[in-house]
């Protein structure tokens, strides 16, 4: 619950901030546009690169540069493996030991401002829009759901449980219009994710289940757009 409170907190600044953008005329035509599409999280370590679905809303102006879009992505279950090192029970071998399991489905907010490259507006009717971006992400839910690893051995890296999880994210990307109405958008980036644990558990090493990554997106758009 403390998860989904920070993450509301986070999702209601940004909405906040998105209002203020309207009071003060930062858009001299209102841009709403809603988008769903696919995203890989490369994060490697025995991960690998889960692919997950995403429903995406952003509010943009046809004259200007800066914009803003947020997402929920759901990414399925997916598995793991990673090594550790292992003490038998009675203490009298240690040995190289190899876990394995798998991951509950994922939810994960995302928040970014992007910067287009090319000036927007003037006249021009641009269909290849390249930008720049910047936000932060809050994983709204995920945990273990199964591992296993040799009988008979106390592992020295544990499996992370229960933390709060968000990162912070730089990336580019482009829209290509196929109309006044739909557009593809392609965008990729790398993510610095930071997990605080309780702590109870702060000290031990842990292997986190969602972690720094590099992601592609691709995505179908559908604007709608008003003086």
């Amino acid at each position: 619950m403390k998860n989904v409170s920070l993450a509301i907190l986070f999702a209601a600044l940004s909405l906040t901030g998105m209002g203020q953008y309207k009071k003060a005329g930062f858009f001299s035509k209102k841009g709403r546009t809603i988008g769903i599409g696919t995203t890989s999280f490369i994060m490697g370590d025995g991960k690998g690169a889960p692919v997950g679905f995403y429903y995406e809303g952003s509010r943009e102006s046809t004259e200007r540069r800066i914009f803003t879009y947020g997402n929920i992505a759901v990414i399925p279950g997916y598995k793991f493996s990673f090594q550790t090192t292992g003490v038998s029970y009675d203490q009298t071998s240690e040995k190289n030991i190899t876990v394995s399991g798998k991951t509950t489905m994922h939810f994960l907010y995302q928040f970014n401002v992007g910067y287009f490259l090319l000036k927007q507006g003037g006249g021009e009717e641009r269909k290849f829009r390249p930008f720049v971006s910047a936000g932060f992400n809050v994983l709204l839910g995920g945990r273990l759901k199964e591992e296993t690893y040799e009988d008979g051995y106390e592992i020295n890296k544990d499996t992370g449980g229960q933390s709060f999880s968000t990162g912070l994210r730089g990336g580019a990307g482009c829209i290509y219009d196929l109309s006044q109405k739909f557009s593809l958008k392609l965008d990729g980036g790398y993510t610095y994710q930071v997990n605080i644990y309780p702590s109870d558990v702060q000290g031990y090493q842990t292997y986190s289940l969602f972690t720094s990554h590099a992601s592609v997106s691709l995505g179908i758009r559908y604007s709608i757009f008003s003086e």
